[in-house]
Parts: structure tokens; sequence; C-alpha cells
């Protein structure tokens, strides 16, 4: 994960939830050709062991600079409000835990 600052600045915390494996990225810039991504991870999610909130706390750590105040998650579950749960692995979390624990400001959840 620990790739150079080029000086771009980061504008949000990509992430996929899904069933087998989430998958981490820092969103750099948005450009003619595409989404400017660093700080790619991707882990394997292990029912009973791992937890959605300490993944994401694993990934911010390992960056070597402050979370943007973004972020922008796709889950392979249904949302109800601010809440989804991904039934395989009964991971459970909502927008407002998210911003409590990791101080984002807009969340958005797809």
């Amino acid at each position: 994960m620990g790739e150079r600052n080029t000086g771009m600045r980061d504008i949000a915390v990509i992430a996929e939830l899904g069933h087998e494996a989430c998958r981490f990225a820092l969103l750099r810039a948005v450009e003619r050709d595409g989404p400017v991504l660093s700080h790619q991870w991707e882990c394997e999610v292990v029912p009973g062991v791992t937890d959605v909130m300490d993944v994401i706390r694993h990934y911010i750590a390992g960056l070597d600079r402050p979370a943007p105040k973004i972020l922008s998650v796709a889950v392979a579950a249904p949302i109800t409000g601010d809440r989804f749960t991904i039934t395989s692995s009964g991971w459970t979390c909502s927008g407002a835990e998210l911003r409590a624990a990791f101080g984002f400001e807009r969340i958005l959840m797809l």
C-alpha cells in the first residue's frame, strides 16, 4: 500500500464490500481516461473472524497520510436507511457508525 505521494490531493476512500472479498483504494483524480487510484488493497472476508470496522481500520492505518473525509462504498447487500447487513459474513454497519469511527464527513453507499 505504501505508494509515493505525487502531490495529488486525495478525494475519497472508495471501497467494495463483498461476500468473499473487500477492495479499497484512494481516489486521487477523475481524468478523461477514468479514475486515478492509489493505495489499492484487497482482503478476504472470513466470517466470524474479520469485522467490517476492523477491515476499514486496517486499510486506513496502512495509508501514509490521513484518510480523505469522503467514503464511497459499494456493498453486496441491501441498504436500509443508512445501514447494511451482508448476510454471508454477518457484517452490519451504518453510515453513522462509520462517521463516528473514522471521521468521514460524506458517505455514499451503493
